[in-house]
């Protein structure tokens, strides 16, 4: 969409069909997702430039989920599960000649409401009789994974290029008071 405030304003929408998994997690045996798993989502994408060297982008995802497991097993399904993701980024470019730095604020995908349906199994009685009792496990995790990304690349000639990374997470894998981890990555790259 044109405008006079963003270089590139876009909405984007899709459709994720998944097998024998929910939001990319697997499971098997009594566990197991059987059936087709459909999340609609839906994006606002902003970029906006500053000079011809620096911009600043922003991307955020909304997902609706639901989905139905068949009756042999543990999970039945779900309740309508909203999950989001977003990405800040902003870049520089040519501050040295021929290089780019980032500076990324994000958040991976990430269960915001919604809870799922499983049944639990007792022991049978003196008839043989099996009792069950269904469930509903709030899905929404317990804190808020943020990685802030430092990267910058060095094109040295046009057959040598050098980069390094910084990762650091705070609440890994959504799990609150997890502790904040720190990664460093130094890449490079020949072309003959």
């Amino acid at each position: 969409l044109n405008n006079n405030v963003f270089e590139k304003f876009s909405l984007t929408t899709g459709i994720l069909k998944e097998k024998e998994s929910f939001l990319l997690s697997k499971s098997s045996g009594a566990f197991g997702f059987e059936n087709e798993n459909i999340t609609n989502f839906y994006g606002i994408n902003l970029l906006k430039n500053f000079n011809k060297n620096s911009n600043l982008s922003f991307n955020n995802t909304f997902g609706f989920s639901n989905f139905k497991n068949n009756n042999n097993n543990f999970i039945l399904g779900s309740t309508n599960v909203m999950s989001t993701s977003f990405e800040i980024d902003y870049e520089v470019n040519n501050i040295y000649g021929n290089d780019k730095f980032n500076l990324t604020f994000s958040q991976p995908n990430r269960v915001e409401k919604g809870e799922m349906n499983i049944r639990l199994i007792g022991l049978s009685d003196k008839n043989g009789i099996i009792p069950f009792k269904d469930h509903k496990i709030n899905l929404s995790p317990s804190g808020r994974q943020k990685d802030l990304t430092l990267s910058y690349k060095k094109s040295i000639n046009k057959n040598f290029k050098l980069g390094l990374k910084t990762i650091i997470t705070d609440d890994i894998g959504h799990i609150k008071n997890r502790g904040v981890n720190t990664e460093f990555l130094l890449t490079g790259s020949v072309n003959f």
